[in-house]
């Protein structure tokens, strides 16, 4: 099974109970949501795309560009925009295992996970949604590669329901402590509430994981939000 993803990049995380470590993010393509409405005007009727994207899509730029590296920042709308619509399957990496494990390792300071002074690095699974790409994530737990990790957080809008497959591979890695980052779609991003807000899956994901904790974040636009 290989992996889509957009990019791997080693940063210092930003939000949570971890900012300021250490971390590599893997990206990976495809969301179930769009998250359109973000930016715009309330009442904005939902459509397909995005305007600015939909603007992107139509105009002859992309023509023009080759790496998604090189895609441009949109103000609206979803911020990952590239690693969610199907129009950018182009500019993605669709990586093996062994593939995506080395790619990972090249932007760790020592090429591990576990620094010689003692600083593990963390590994942040985002997207797109990462959830949808449950029965790769197992593989990746076992792989020699990935013995030395220590911290994993998830970053996910809390909808898609934890396989058993992934359940048991986080059970059997005991010393690796798991952080889900859950943020779910508020009615300000265009998502219905119904297909959005999901508590039964987001309380299941620490019930099933005892070894984990989780932190909720939220796009806020006004007080209606």
């Amino acid at each position: 099974m290989k992996l889509r993803y957009s990019e791997v990049f080693s940063s210092l995380q930003g939000e949570g109970l971890f900012v300021g470590v250490p971390s590599v993010f893997l990206r990976t393509f495809g969301c179930n949501f769009r998250c359109g409405a973000f930016g715009l005007e309330r009442g904005t009727p939902k459509a397909k795309h995005n305007p600015e994207v939909l603007e992107l899509i139509t105009s002859d730029r992309l023509n023009d560009i080759d790496k998604f590296e090189d895609l441009p920042i949109i103000h609206t709308g979803c911020d990952t925009y590239a690693s969610i619509y199907p129009e950018f399957k182009k500019y993605m990496k669709d990586g093996e295992v062994d593939d995506v494990v080395k790619h990972l390792l090249s932007v760790t300071p020592q090429g591990k996970w576990t620094m010689d002074n003692g600083q593990d690095i963390h590994l942040i699974l985002t997207g797109g949604e990462p959830m949808l790409w449950q029965k790769f994530w197992p593989k990746l737990l076992e792989h020699p590669g990935m013995h030395d990790l220590k911290n994993i957080t998830i970053e996910t809008n809390g909808t898609q329901p934890l396989s058993p497959e992934l359940a048991a591979a986080l059970l059997s890695r005991p010393e690796v402590k798991l952080m889900w980052s859950c943020s779910p779609k508020l009615t300000v991003s265009g998502e219905a509430w119904k297909a959005a807000i999901k508590p039964e899956i987001v309380a299941s994901y620490t019930q099933e994981l005892p070894n984990s904790d989780i932190y909720l974040k939220f796009v806020v636009a006004d007080r209606r939000s």
